[in-house]
């Protein structure tokens, strides 16, 4: 794989806060969270203040040197501000630690569709705690529920498309095939076995449980909002 398809929390951090606009008000956000966590206003964060800061916001998994030192990407024994701002999207983002191993995951992972849709906490488990060979977690839901973000995010993509199309079916059959699919979406992104009517219809199921379904709002309700 080509170098530049491998990008760091920080040049992704950096993407958003460059591209932001002044109508979204995110540079002052993000400046607004590297001052509260610079407490000696000295304009770097130290690991005292990343680790009074954690602990103040109730972030346990966070607060800890390891996560403090691969933020560090300069080495220097201190966050500045873009390195803050990594923080700030890793926050945001709610990128996940490990329901295995309790790293955080930088990058890929895999997560459990059935707790993504109906519990307050997700579960994710990093590709090696995932893996056959190293089933490094204890989860009560099986690892057919589990998917990639990529594919979790195209399935409930394909979904939520569904959901604005036509009215709902009368065919009893087809709405338990939907209630099944929102419930289990590793299947309806993985079956090649369905047919082509019976998808059809289902597409058209979907409206009346859209209220089972997360709304996805990215940039607005994530990184421009004031809130941690």
């Amino acid at each position: 794989m080509e170098e530049h398809h491998s990008i760091s929390m920080l040049e992704i951090a950096r993407i958003y806060y460059e591209t932001s606009t002044p109508s979204t008000n995110l540079k002052q956000l993000a400046r607004d969270f590297f001052n509260s966590i610079d407490y000696d206003k000295d304009g770097e964060v130290s690991l005292c203040e990343f680790l009074n800061y954690m602990k103040e916001k109730g972030l346990i998994n966070m607060g800890n040197p390891y996560v403090f030192n691969a933020l560090d990407v300069n080495g220097n024994g201190s966050l500045e501000f873009m390195e803050v701002m990594a923080l700030y999207y890793i926050i945001k983002s709610g990128r996940p630690f490990c329901g295995g191993c309790g790293n955080f995951i930088p990058g890929m992972f895999f997560s459990c569709s059935i707790c993504f849709d109906n519990e307050d906490d997700t579960f994710s488990v990093c590709p090696m705690c995932f893996s056959n060979g190293n089933k490094g977690y204890i989860h009560q839901h099986k690892p057919i529920h589990f998917l990639d973000n990529f594919a979790l995010l195209e399935a409930k993509r394909k979904m939520a498309m569904a959901a604005r199309k036509a009215p709902p079916p009368k065919d009893h059959k087809v709405r338990s095939f939907v209630k099944s699919a929102i419930r289990h979406p590793r299947a309806t992104f993985t079956s090649a076995s369905t047919s082509t009517s019976t998808f059809a219809s289902a597409s058209n199921a979907i409206v009346p449980y859209k209220s089972e379904q997360k709304e996805w709002m990215w940039r607005v309700t994530l990184l421009e909002s004031d809130s941690i």
